[in-house]
């Protein structure tokens, strides 16, 4: 009962990542409507066969802007989750090879964005620099780096003990050799799997702050910009607030699942 379980569980998830993947690269698949297009005849009207998702409050497509919104958020979250892991692998792998001043100085700066609750810093951060997509990336890198620092210095120590390394050190290797030749790709797996299970971290993050007006700016179509326009008309037109909401919990669920497959993927093949 528990294998049909978690197989019924990957067959969703394989069905939502390849919709996702769909989305993102060929948006205009599911909808060649204009996420911006303005119909005030159509304001708040519910779902119909025009509009699937109804319209918001200035008679724009709701599905279509969904669409768009899942497209914007999926897109924001890889490339700042891959700029958070390539910063994060490099410092890390430094500090965990390294045992001098200015690796320790490194991982006492990471110490430091640890200590505060990542949400209040983003919070902080873009509410002194102010909304928009670079502003918004920025607020959320800055305490993001530190954890992929970490992990992979954690990653390096335990692979640096490896009697291979040793042996690397009495060949003649080179650190730098040492380091991108030897420890990275044994480490990298399991950064990706660590890069996944952010995925949803970073997704969310990224739409509390457009939810509360600190993230991007309209009328760009973001699923945590619509969440925040729909909460006034919640009571008159729930269908509003529904749809962004359940796109929402979809594009976490995949990277979610998308993580948990990496690593059964990773344990099958060591």
């Amino acid at each position: 009962m528990k294998t049909k379980k978690i197989e019924y569980s990957r067959i969703f998830f394989i069905l939502f990542f390849v919709l996702l993947c769909l989305i993102v690269f060929f948006p205009s698949f599911f909808s060649d409507v204009d996420p911006n297009y303005v119909d005030v005849a159509e304001t708040l009207h519910g779902p119909s066969e025009k509009h699937w998702f109804g319209c918001d409050y200035l008679g724009r497509d709701i599905f279509t802007r969904v669409i768009y919104g899942m497209r914007s958020s999926t897109i924001l979250a890889v490339t700042g989750v891959s700029i958070m892991l390539i910063i994060g692998t490099i410092l890390g792998m430094f500090c965990g090879y390294y045992s001098n001043p200015l690796s320790h100085l490194f991982m006492r700066i990471a110490d430091m964005m640890l200590a505060f609750p990542g949400t209040v810093l983003s919070i902080a951060i873009v509410g002194v620099l102010g909304p928009g997509i670079l502003n918004t990336l920025v607020a959320i890198l800055i305490p993001g780096w530190a954890e992929f620092a970490r992990v992979a210095r954690a990653l390096t120590i335990e692979q640096k003990e490896n009697e291979y390394i040793k042996t690397a050190i009495l060949n003649g290797n080179t650190n730098f050799s040492i380091l991108f030749k030897y420890i990275f790709p044994n480490i990298i797996a399991s950064l990706f799997v660590y890069s996944s299970s952010n995925m949803g971290n970073f997704i969310l993050r990224l739409a509390m702050l457009s939810f509360l007006g600190l993230g991007l700016k309209p009328p760009r179509p973001e699923l945590g910009l619509i969440l925040s326009e729909a909460k006034d008309f919640m009571q008159i037109a729930p269908f509003y607030m529904f749809f962004p909401g359940l796109a929402l919990f979809i594009i976490v669920f995949v990277f979610n699942n998308l993580s948990d497959f990496l690593r059964d993927q990773i344990e099958r093949n060591r």
